[in-house]
């Protein structure tokens, strides 16, 4: 579930209200691999929790390995999606996650201290 600590909502831009919405893979862009993925996740996202605790642990470590290296050569190519998920990644308290700082992003170059 989204993060909204100001409860801040566009219900303007919807036309149905978003507590309506049933099928949210509708729209211009439909394809059988969303509905693939969405199957997928709803039938997977009851086994997480049986998912051992070190499992999970190397899985999100393989994840960080996997994305910081590109986060400092060169970035993301401008993908949104992939954007957002990481900065929801290093969102403090997220599934035991180091912050930005602990991993030595974000350190100002040019200063000697690494100031953020």
């Amino acid at each position: 579930k989204a993060i909204n600590p100001r409860g801040i909502h566009v219900q303007e831009l919807f036309v149905k209200p978003p507590s309506e919405v049933k099928d949210w893979i509708r729209g211009p862009y439909r394809s059988v691999w969303g509905r693939f993925f969405k199957h997928l996740d709803s039938a997977l996202r009851p086994v997480l929790p049986l998912i051992p605790r070190s499992v999970h642990k190397k899985a999100l470590k393989a994840a960080s390995d996997f994305i910081e290296p590109r986060l400092s050569r060169g970035g993301l190519g401008a993908i949104y999606p992939a954007m957002a998920n990481v900065v929801m990644m290093y969102r403090p308290g997220c599934a035991g996650q180091r912050s930005a700082r602990q991993n030595g992003m974000g350190r100002n170059p040019g200063s000697a201290r690494g100031s953020w």
